[in-house]
């Protein structure tokens, strides 16, 4: 008996084994990393992570929320300025006019084909869109639209990749240096005044998720750097988003003032004139028998004759018990004989005064409603009409 305990537990622990064998034999554990996007300041401040790497290469870098202070930045600071900037004034947008042509650097991205650039357009570079190429896709460029552009700036220095878009081209006049394609100019070098203005269809390549990628860092580390002292590097973040009032007012100004004019033509033609008070008409009384045909008129049109001719029979009948209370219960050839005796109904009258027969038309409706009537009139004078013919003769 122990023996086969022993050989029972034997293969258990040769199974055992075996199964562990063929399980570390065929999986194996692993650590996958999954993105699941930015958190706390980096969440809200898509420069963050350039300006934390420009502060570990030694350059001052802070963001700027207004371009008020703009004359007491130093000259030889660099301004990134992104797009959605339309909430910057005539008045702002002339002090960093000023400030570049004191010799400022900026860098700006182009806004959007949709929206108007008045910070660009002061600066003379134009937007022009791009159609898609046919045929197969470069290599260079992703699927989000970018192709990976050559910019040798400083021209000394072997030129760095960055990935720029593809579906805007920009365009000036006698720009210092310009990179980009056959097709389209990505980035534009101009003078202005004392200072340098650096134009980009896009501004990604500085951005948290994207600044790590090609050539990006070392793009950024090169337009900032300054001949003597510390950069010092300025990105403007605008938190206010532009109101609806000042985007219809320089957007849809025509379409508003048409608006107000055709309401302010329907209020004309719909508010009643102005004038005297009218005096309110005297309150007619009402009869009860008004009420009752009004009641009857409403319940005839929304279906409700059969309830009319339902009430009409009940009193008809409780106005007969209450005078031949026998005539009630008794047989149809017997109570017919009686009703032609006492009120003066033949044997179909008779039969119509207790059928419960819907109305189907307006003729029969009257003629119930008038069978209804004789019997209350006979009965209130107390023998059929027969009798009274007899007297007369």
């Amino acid at each position: 008996m122990n023996t086969r305990r022993l050989l029972i537990a034997g293969l258990v622990l040769v199974c055992l084994a075996l199964a562990t064998a063929w399980f570390f034999a065929n999986f194996e554990r692993r650590t996958e990393s999954e993105h699941t996007g930015f958190h706390g300041k980096a969440r809200h401040d898509q420069w963050l992570a350039a300006q934390r790497l420009l502060q570990r290469m030694g350059a001052k870098a802070v963001s700027v929320r207004s371009l008020a202070e703009l004359a007491s930045l130093p000259t030889s600071a660099t301004l990134m300025l992104p797009m959605g900037r339309q909430s910057l004034n005539p008045q702002s947008r002339r002090s960093l006019l000023n400030w570049v042509n004191r010799g400022g650097r900026l860098v700006i991205e182009a806004e959007p084909l949709y929206q108007p650039d008045p910070v660009l357009d002061m600066f003379g570079v134009q937007r022009k869109a791009l159609k898609a190429a046919g045929g197969p896709k470069n290599a260079a460029a992703d699927m989000a639209g970018r192709k990976l552009v050559k910019i040798d700036l400083p021209p000394e220095l072997e030129p760095v990749e960055a990935l720029l878009g593809r579906h805007m081209d920009l365009q000036a006049r006698n720009p210092i240096a310009h990179f980009g394609d056959d097709r389209a100019t990505a980035a534009l070098l101009l003078q202005s005044g004392n200072g340098h203005v650096l134009a980009l269809n896009e501004f990604d390549v500085f951005s948290n998720r994207m600044i790590g990628q090609h050539d990006h860092a070392e793009f950024l580390w090169r337009i900032v750097q300054v001949d003597s002292g510390v950069a010092s590097v300025f990105f403007f973040f605008d938190p206010k988003k532009l109101s609806l009032f000042d985007w219809l007012g320089a957007n849809a100004w025509s379409a508003i003032a048409g608006g107000g004019l055709f309401l302010v033509l329907w209020l004309w033609s719909a508010v009643p004139r102005l004038g005297p008070i009218a005096p309110d008409p005297e309150r007619a009384r009402r009869r009860l028998l008004d009420h009752l045909r009004a009641s009857g008129r409403f319940l005839w049109v929304h279906g409700g004759a059969q309830l009319l001719i339902d009430a009409a029979r009940d009193a008809c009948l409780r106005r007969i018990a209450r005078v031949h209370p026998d005539l009630i219960a008794s047989a149809e050839p017997e109570r017919s004989a009686r009703l032609q005796e006492l009120i003066g109904l033949d044997a179909e009258q008779s039969h119509r005064l207790f059928a419960q027969a819907a109305p189907t038309r307006m003729i029969d409706f009257l003629q119930a409603i008038r069978l209804y009537q004789t019997v209350h009139e006979r009965l209130s004078r107390g023998r059929p009409p027969t009798q009274d013919k007899k007297e007369m003769q």
